[in-house]
Order: structure tokens, then sequence, then C-alpha cells
């Protein structure tokens, strides 16, 4: 009988949110949503994209994007949604909220969606601890915001990353220097 010994490492580290960054599309207007404008959620560890949308590899899929009228002057915000969603039927995944710390993006009592039902649905995809997920076709013109301000992320805790570990709920600031988003 042989006798092997071998050392195992455990990961019981809970992933976190990094960052979060907006980026403008080649030819945007600077503080309106468009069409092409993207979003990047940064995690401390790799994630899990199954845990985040059932089936998911991490690969370019198809989702939408639903920015929220905070209402007054409360800050808008964004979710994403799965892309089998109507306006009528939203599906969040397990990303969290983008708060966009300004109500001046979406027109008061105004509501739309980028992706869902359009000629370009959003998308997102994973690479290593980044996920980016870029606006489809707005189902309506957004106001554009002149108000430089910081983006924060609170990240879903539904989502796990590679060993198993929940996420935490940590909201995390963007980095950088604070400037009008997308």
């Amino acid at each position: 009988m042989a006798t092997q010994s071998f050392t195992t490492t455990v990961d019981n580290t809970p992933p976190a949110a990094s960052d979060v960054q907006s980026t403008n599309v080649s030819g945007g207007t600077v503080g309106r949503l468009d069409k092409g404008d993207s979003f990047t959620l940064t995690y401390t560890s790799t994630m899990d994209p199954y845990s985040i949308l059932s089936g998911w590899t991490g690969a370019t899929t198809d989702v939408a994007v639903g920015p929220v009228d905070g209402g007054g002057t409360t800050s808008d915000y964004l979710q994403v949604y799965t892309a089998a969603s109507t306006p009528t039927s939203l599906t969040q995944i397990a990303v969290g909220t983008v708060y966009l710390n300004s109500p001046n993006y979406i027109d008061a009592g105004t509501y739309m969606t980028f992706g869902i039902s359009s000629a370009v649905p959003s998308t997102m995809t994973q690479n290593g601890a980044s996920i980016t997920i870029v606006l489809g076709t707005p189902s309506t013109t957004p106001d554009t915001n002149t108000t430089p301000k910081a983006m924060t992320w609170t990240p879903s805790t539904t989502a796990m990353d590679i060993a198993g570990n929940a996420n935490t709920a940590t909201t995390v600031t963007q980095s950088g220097t604070v400037r009008v988003n997308f």
C-alpha cells in the first residue's frame, strides 16, 4: 500500500464589488445613455456566470437594460434583465443596481428600456473578474445629464464566485476622477 500526501487550498473569501465604470460610445452624446454606451462591473474575483444568469457561460449574451427614474431629486439607476423579458414582465439578472447619482438621465415619469424588442439588443460579456454591459436600442430618447457624479454599484448577493462563495452586498463607488458618465 502506497501513501500519498497533497496540499489543498480552500477559498472561503467572499467576493465583493471592486469598481464600476462607464464608457461613452464613439460619436455619442456625453451624459446621455446612447446605444453602444457601456458600463463595466468589476468584482474582487472571477464570478460564476451561471450564478448571475442561469445557463450563461460568460460569453456575449443578449440582455435588456432598464434605466429607472428615481423620481424628483432621487438618483436614476440601471438594472439588467433577461433578454426574454418584456416591458411588462422584467426578470432581473443577479448583477445588482448601478446608481447614476443624478436625477437627470431619465425624464420624470418616463419608462424606457434598452434592447427589449428592438433591432439591437443590449449585451453582457464576462472577462475575468469584470462584466461589461453594452446598451442596445433605446425604447425612447433619454435625457442628457450635465452634472459630474461618481456612480455607485450595489451588487447582488445571489451571485457567487467560482469557488461558490456568495458575493457581499457592499456598495462600491466609481474610482477615478468624478465626471459626467456615459
